[in-house]
């Protein structure tokens, strides 16, 4: 499809369970070592047929507000950290790609590495990983910002 539609930008993205969705089933650093060549083979594959490549880290996981929210709960009850996981995960892929690689980890957490659950009264994720609609529409603005600056 891409290959028909030759796009000025193509984004790809991957989800915090891309390691555990391996068709072969590898865990740990086989499961990497499979993704990275998976990804490296996918993006050559793609670079051709499109004019600019983008890769997005997958933010760091969140909480899930429906069960991390109680009577007494307030939201820094819901906040989380950047997980080690998710640094070698990123830096991994960012290697791997070989395209332009965006980190989005300042989109969801701050500078510290922690993540809140909401940017003022807007909720950031639906679960542990899903964006609401409301937060990824304040983020278009980034997005622009960002793909431009490429």
């Amino acid at each position: 499809m891409v290959a028909d539609m030759k796009p000025d930008v193509l984004i790809m993205a991957s989800a915090e369970n891309t390691l555990q969705r391996l068709a072969s089933g590898a865990e740990g650093e086989a499961a990497a070592a499979e993704y990275e060549a998976g990804m490296r083979r996918g993006l050559e594959d793609l670079k051709p047929s499109a004019a600019s490549v983008v890769v997005l880290s997958k933010p760091p996981m969140g909480q899930n507000l429906q069960t991390c929210v109680t009577k007494v709960s307030k939201p820094a009850d819901c906040a989380t950290t950047v997980t080690n996981e998710w640094r070698a995960f990123t830096g991994s892929e960012r290697t791997a790609t070989g395209a332009r690689y965006v980190d989005t980890q300042l989109w969801v957490c701050n500078t510290s590495g922690r993540c809140p659950a909401f940017v003022g009264a807007t909720p950031i994720r639906v679960d542990s990983g899903h964006l609401t609609i409301q937060y990824a529409e304040s983020l278009a603005h980034v997005m622009r910002t960002t793909l431009l600056a490429g």
